[in-house]
């Protein structure tokens, strides 16, 4: 269908089965999610392999930098993938256009001006991090490569994908970020290793796959651009209040829920630097095995969100809940089995990125602690992509903020006072536990809210 959703997308999200409509939505998204999470990983373990505390604390230091850019590409991608999906939905292919090319050039404006800030402020930006004298060289060359350089052809890449997949195609989105963690796990060993460039080595391959994605995807877009309702020509781009205002209301609640966890590691990683580097180390180890469960999780909601959001276009609320109902019971019980996994052996896990006997101890106990969260995480990331699909950005607000940064951070320095060093990590499952229970509230609300309209 020229300049329209083809007959087959429709199928999709009108006829399919809701299960066999999810597993086509999500499966790629997850599998896509879990190299990118891998690849992540591919740096901290090759650089781990160079037993050399100081590097590996770097990569942890510099991990709010990959998600504030993450969290700049879910403002404009999610936000303009899920009203993509809704104009789509009610057949509103104009709005659709807008969408696209308002949510491409948006994130691309926004991010050329961080990464410009950051270049010359460059010191300063990096002790609030929490870096140190002795680690800035590190710390610095990470954030170069990956942020002030990478930082463009990164974001285009998430925003790129979450479009490419509101419109059915989530197939293509993964593979063209996939390609990019691929390659990136090939050139990890050549320019760490090969070309002894050690930690600067792994940033410079993050670029380079992150570029080789970015050619993926406009090849892509250009090939289908007679055929899709997705545009990037410059006509098409608007700042109309019907446009930005809704792109930005959607995608605040996932841009805001990783800014607040971005703050939220900056001050643990400011908490645990004060006993020792070795349990930043440690921490950042925590955090990229934990990112395995996690990321599949955002992958199953990022998946499953553009069918929500068209079905409630659509107007068909029992599919919308069938839906949900059938997501919640696959999230929880991947969740549930991921826990299990990493109870029984965090020290053989975390071994496996680092030998410094030190760093090995302080990860397995943070693993233990970090990974109860995983259940209740299942909940809260869906749920915040339900109140999205449906138009309740102020309740998918609410439960971002609830999940980190506002109330976890006051509670990080209390429980360092009452359990120093391990308390800090104990925050995530308490506030995790929270949400839940207020997004199961909020739920009721908009449920019968729905049915009344």
């Amino acid at each position: 269908m020229h300049g329209g959703l083809d007959e087959e997308k429709i199928e999709l999200f009108e006829r399919t089965p809701v299960g066999k409509a999810i597993a086509a939505l999500a499966v790629p998204t997850v599998i896509s999610q879990l190299i990118t999470t891998i690849y992540n990983l591919a740096d901290t373990f090759f650089v781990g392999q160079l037993n050399d505390p100081d590097q590996v604390a770097a990569i942890a230091l510099a991990l709010p930098v990959q998600m504030s850019m993450t969290a700049l590409a879910n403002l404009f991608g999610i936000g303009g993938g899920t009203l993509f999906s809704r104009a789509l939905g009610a057949r509103d292919a104009e709005t659709a256009r807008k969408t696209t090319a308002f949510s491409v050039y948006g994130a691309l404006t926004v991010m050329t001006l961080y990464a410009v800030l950051v270049a010359l402020f460059r010191e300063a930006f990096l002790t609030l991090l929490g870096s140190t004298p002795e680690l800035h060289a590190h710390t610095g060359a990470y954030v170069f490569w990956v942020l002030i350089l990478g930082g463009v052809p990164s974001v285009f890449n998430m925003v790129a994908a979450h479009i490419i997949r509101a419109e059915g195609a989530s197939r293509e989105a993964s593979i063209g970020l996939s390609m990019g963690g691929i390659l990136n796990m090939v050139l990890d060993p050549v320019f760490i290793f090969a070309f002894g460039m050690e930690l600067r080595g792994a940033a410079i391959a993050t670029f380079l796959s992150n570029c080789a994605s970015t050619v993926y995807f406009v090849r892509r877009l250009w090939k289908i651009r007679r055929t899709t309702v997705i545009s990037l020509s410059p006509r098409h781009f608007t700042l109309e209040r019907q446009v930005a205002v809704p792109v930005l209301q959607v995608g605040l609640p996932s841009a805001l829920q990783m800014l607040l966890s971005m703050v939220s590691n900056m001050v643990l990683n400011n908490v645990l630097s004060g006993f020792h580097k070795t349990a930043v180390a440690a921490i950042g180890i925590c955090k990229k095995i934990d990112s395995i469960p996690i990321y599949v999780l955002m992958g199953i909601t990022q998946g499953v969100v553009p069918l929500l959001a068209y079905s409630h276009g659509a107007g068909n609320r029992e599919r919308q809940q069938k839906t949900l109902r059938y997501t919640i019971c696959l999230a929880v019980g991947f969740a549930a089995g991921c826990l299990a996994l990493l109870q029984i052996a965090p020290a053989a896990v975390a071994a496996g990125f680092i030998k410094d006997a030190q760093t090995v101890e302080y990860a397995a106990m943070f693993i233990r602690i970090h990974s109860s969260a995983l259940p209740f995480s299942a909940i809260a990331f869906l749920m915040v992509g339900y109140f999205q699909a449906v138009g309740e950005s102020r309740c998918a607000t609410v439960l971002s903020s609830v999940r980190k940064g506002v109330f976890d951070v006051p509670l990080m320095f209390l429980m360092n006072v009452l359990v120093p060093l391990y308390g800090p990590v104990m925050c995530q499952p308490i506030m995790d536990l929270v949400t839940t229970i207020c997004a199961a509230v909020m739920y009721r609300q908009v449920k019968r809210s729905l049915v009344d309209e």
